[in-house]
C-alpha cells in the first residue's frame, strides 16, 4: 500500500474511464473499489463481515478500515 499512489493511478486514466481496484484488509476481508466518473462503488465481496448473528454487512467495520 505504501508504494501505491491512488491519485497518480486515477490521473493516469482518461477522465471517462471506469477504474477498479481490489482492496483486501489483512488478507481477510475486502471488496472491489469501482471508480466511475461521477461516483464510487464498493461491493463487499471478499469474505464479507457481518453484524454478529445477522445477515447484514457490518458497514462500520469497512469504513473504519
Amino acid at each position: 500500500m505504501n508504494l501505491f499512489n491512488l491519485d497518480e493511478f486515477i490521473n493516469s486514466h482518461n477522465i471517462m474511464d471506469k477504474v477498479g481496484i481490489v482492496m483486501v484488509y489483512d488478507n481477510e476481508s475486502g471488496g472491489n473499489l469501482l471508480i466511475y466518473p461521477n461516483y464510487l462503488s464498493m461491493p463487499l465481496s471478499i469474505n464479507r463481515r457481518y453484524l454478529s448473528g445477522e445477515d447484514i454487512p457490518d458497514f462500520n467495520w469497512y469504513l473504519k478500515k
